[in-house]
């Protein structure tokens, strides 16, 4: 199978026909169960056992690139421990169940819901990733997808292949980019919680606080990884040679309705929103909110006005610049990326600044913040106006005031 060695695919079949199995029997997925082992210790000479806490997990394969010494197993080679534990209490004597509910605060036992994936707070629930700190996790496959996408031509496609293979591997891997900017938003205002009964085992609080430094790394990896143009390893020459073939096979078939030339602006369009989305979506910001009041005492927390001016630092900055320079359209003063990003992000301030308030407190606050950082992009663009900017920029940057003009208007006449 495209030349992935016996020993992958061998051990990826194992884990599904188990997690498959698993689904006979009556057990759920358990989307954290893949926090149970750090990735160092995975990839670290003579580890045996299991990697995760159950086959019920979607765990992405474990590929080491940067996280140990060695390459661990790419699945699980065995059931994790929650699995046979779920297994005594299904299945095992009516007359042993107390005494397999009493594990049910050990740390390789973990569950959660899947519901929770959709609904809940926790980053660890999650898909596609593993290790006891996904973050580490999406740093090292964001390496990868970068390391690989500088191959694309001199490694990837080789002689005799269409030069298509390049387009589809390089969306491939943005597919897996997508995945870790979502792997990674998750932790800003976000909690760690617990399914512990009142006198379970340890005494846990079901919900405790996310470190700051951690929600903060995890904002600054979504920054990093969308917002820069560098962050998508696009070069003209790499663009050039992303042919397309006109056949009805499987390879081909989504390609016939595409652009022979390829939709580059569209393409990094779509990402930018949905790192924006993932950032600055309603739901994020009220759980950062909400946790400012969990969190009270605390040195340094994670605040709702550092998440939002850290946005706004970050997709303005050529305004907030004053290095000068002569500008054209050819050499603009604001990229043709960083532009469709940092209407997006107007977009979604707009958005945040007319949600209907009247009936939450949360909205109220992130109304008025979204108005005040709309202020300050408009003093931003208008600083970057008089700076004698290229067409593009100067068209941009009207319109920009123009829309903020108008919704700050709107904010104070539509009830909120």
């Amino acid at each position: 199978l495209d030349g992935l060695p016996e020993e992958y695919l061998g051990q990826m079949i194992r884990y599904i026909s188990a997690h498959e199995v698993g689904h006979c029997l009556g057990l759920q997925h358990n989307m954290i169960a893949s926090t149970i082992r750090t990735l160092k210790e995975i990839n670290s000479p003579g580890f045996s056992g299991a990697t995760v806490g159950s086959v019920m997990d979607y765990v992405a394969a474990n590929i080491n690139h940067g996280l140990g010494e060695v390459q661990g197993p790419y699945a699980t080679p065995v059931l994790g421990p929650y699995d046979k534990w779920v297994i005594a209490y299904g299945y095992g004597p009516e007359d042993q169940l107390d005494k397999v509910r009493a594990r049910v605060g050990e740390p390789d036992l973990v569950f959660q819901s899947q519901a929770a994936i959709a609904f809940g707070p926790d980053p660890r629930n999650n898909t596609w990733e593993m290790g006891a700190d996904n973050l580490e996790f999406a740093k090292s496959r964001l390496a990868l997808v970068n390391e690989l996408r500088a191959k694309l031509l001199a490694n990837v496609v080789k002689d005799g292949e269409p030069w298509a293979v390049a387009r589809r591997r390089y969306q491939a891997l943005l597919g897996t980019h997508l995945q870790m900017l979502g792997v990674s938003g998750r932790w800003i205002g976000g909690s760690f919680y617990a399914n512990d009964f009142k006198g379970d085992p340890g005494n846990r609080a079901p919900i405790s606080d996310i470190p700051a430094e951690r929600q903060r790394l995890a904002l600054r990896m979504v920054i990093d990884n969308s917002f820069n143009d560098s962050a998508y390893g696009l070069t003209p020459e790499l663009v050039r040679h992303f042919s397309k073939e006109h056949f009805y096979d499987p390879a081909a078939i989504n390609e016939l309705v595409q652009d022979n030339a390829y939709t580059v602006h569209d393409l990094i369009g779509g990402v930018q929103a949905y790192a924006l989305t993932v950032l600055m979506n309603p739901t994020t910001l009220r759980r950062v909110y909400d946790n400012e009041f969990r969190t009270a005492g605390q040195s340094d927390p994670l605040t709702l006005s550092e998440v939002v001016t850290t946005i706004t630092t970050a997709a303005w900055t050529e305004c907030a610049a004053n290095n000068g320079g002569s500008f054209s359209a050819a050499r603009p003063m604001i990229s043709s990326f960083r532009r469709n990003l940092q209407r997006e992000h107007v977009n979604r301030l707009v958005t945040l600044a007319l949600l209907d308030g009247s009936t939450s407190p949360s909205l109220r606050t992130i109304n008025t913040l979204a108005v005040q950082e709309l202020r300050r992009i408009d003093a931003l663009a208008e600083a970057g106006a008089k700076r004698n900017p290229d067409p593009y920029t100067a068209a941009h940057l009207s319109d920009v005031r123009s829309r903020i003009a108008r919704t700050l208007d709107a904010a104070y006449v539509i009830p909120r």
